[in-house]
């Protein structure tokens, strides 16, 4: 149903290898024949990734370029972010480090701390004037990363400086969407309150209620659904979020959208009722709810290649 949404957020590779690199080092140098020899890093960044301020100061204090950039375009503002090195970051930023400096995955230092939930360093990049509408490569912004989080922590130091809260990354999907798919309840929350828009589809023409449908969240589709989330809202393929909690064996889910009007009778485009997918899956206690619903469809209502639910259970 969805698009392959970079959630693992892989493009963050080049600043891993550093912390490989750095941990090979701090260790006991022992190299893995089969692994990528890595460069050793800078003094700049080995100094950052360590949270030594004060040999960071030592080096901005003979002229090193606080702004230095390495081959992947990774600044040490940049490590700081990932790692948290919250006293290393606040020198840099005292000695006018960009904060909107880009990677080559076109990240900027707050996207970084926005996937490692660094709210600290998010708040202290902000208040610099960290661009908080900046869009990476795949046209994602730091709120759609916060998204991605187990909280909305990073988010509420950013909300307020967003332009559009429903901006879309390159398959369509917002930040709401992003939430809704992780499970984030703090952050649907956050973004319902902050104006985001319940019933925006991505370019499959899923709607947030059909992630949260998905992922089975009771609260979630509460709260999408209290805020006038559309209970029959079809995607490409023609599922509703009811299809997709009973595909999902969701019993919750699909009592709370039988409750909010749900649609016992839409069919997806291949014909098939929530009914017959409760029967071909063999959900039976999920079968016997909807056979008993007030507006059930007949036993013998076919799909399109003419199965009644007595041939799918």
């Amino acid at each position: 149903m969805s698009h392959t949404v970079e959630s693992s957020l892989s493009f963050f590779s080049p600043v891993s290898s550093k912390l490989a690199s750095s941990n090979t080092n701090k260790n006991e140098k022992e190299i893995n024949q089969t692994t990528e020899v890595l460069l050793p890093l800078s003094p700049l960044f080995d100094a950052t990734i360590d949270d030594d301020y004060l040999a960071v100061q030592s080096l901005l204090s003979k002229n090193y370029d606080v702004n230095t950039k390495d081959i992947d375009g990774i600044t040490a503002l940049h490590l700081c972010a990932f790692f948290n090195c919250v006293a290393t970051c606040d020198t840099l930023c005292a000695r006018r480090a960009f904060v909107n400096a880009k990677d080559n995955q076109l990240l900027t230092p707050l996207f970084y701390a926005c996937k490692t939930n660094c709210s600290t360093i998010v708040r202290t990049l902000v208040d610099h004037g960290a661009d908080c509408d900046a869009q990476n490569k795949n046209w994602q912004t730091p709120l759609h990363i916060c998204a991605l989080s187990s909280d909305a922590s990073s988010a509420t130091y950013i909300i307020h400086h967003v332009t559009n809260v429903d901006t879309t990354d390159q398959y369509g999907l917002t930040a709401l969407h992003y939430a809704c798919m992780n499970g984030n309840i703090e952050m649907v929350k956050l973004l319902i309150d902050a104006g985001a828009n319940v019933n925006l589809c991505d370019r499959k023409h899923n709607y947030p209620l059909h992630y949260a449908s998905t992922k089975g969240s009771t609260e979630i589709l509460n709260i999408l659904l209290k805020s006038h989330a559309n209970p029959n809202c079809i995607n490409d393929q023609g599922l509703t979020p009811l299809h997709l909690c009973i595909i999902g064996n969701h019993i919750d889910c699909i009592r709370k959208l039988l409750d909010s009007n749900a649609n016992v009778n839409a069919r997806t485009h291949h014909g098939s009722l929530p009914i017959h997918l409760a029967a071909y899956l063999g959900n039976i206690d999920t079968f016997d709810l909807l056979n008993n619903h007030s507006k059930a469809p007949k036993l013998t209502e076919t799909d399109e290649q003419g199965n009644v639910c007595i041939h799918l259970k």
